[in-house]
């Protein structure tokens, strides 16, 4: 997948809806669920470690359970996977937030 595929999936799985480019080309856009719908530019999950927390923090708990153990996976055989998680980048915790969710493609 490609960036902006990642944050259109994640942002999607938050509720997000009505995504597009910006007239620029660069920014996505799109309604946030919830009142009043505003046009707002989606986080850039990618690269803002604050980001991933929130759509992280939107699941259910046993998912957020699930994508913290395929985070830990995707470290092995690495030696103090905890210390890795912990220093995990937004962009890592994407990829394994999207697969724990089954959006993630190839």
């Amino acid at each position: 997948m490609n960036p902006i595929e990642q944050r259109i999936a994640i942002a999607e799985a938050c509720g997000w809806s009505n995504i597009h480019k910006a007239e620029n080309g660069t920014a996505l856009m799109g309604w946030w669920h919830g009142p009043p719908r505003t046009s707002l530019v989606i986080p850039d999950y990618l690269n803002d470690l604050n980001a991933m927390h929130e759509a992280i923090m939107a699941q259910p708990q046993d998912v957020r359970a699930r994508i913290n153990f395929n985070l830990a996976e995707s470290f092995r055989p690495k030696k103090w996977i905890l210390d890795q998680t912990v220093n995990a980048t937004a962009a890592q915790r994407a990829e394994a937030f999207l697969k724990t969710l089954n959006l993630w493609k190839d």
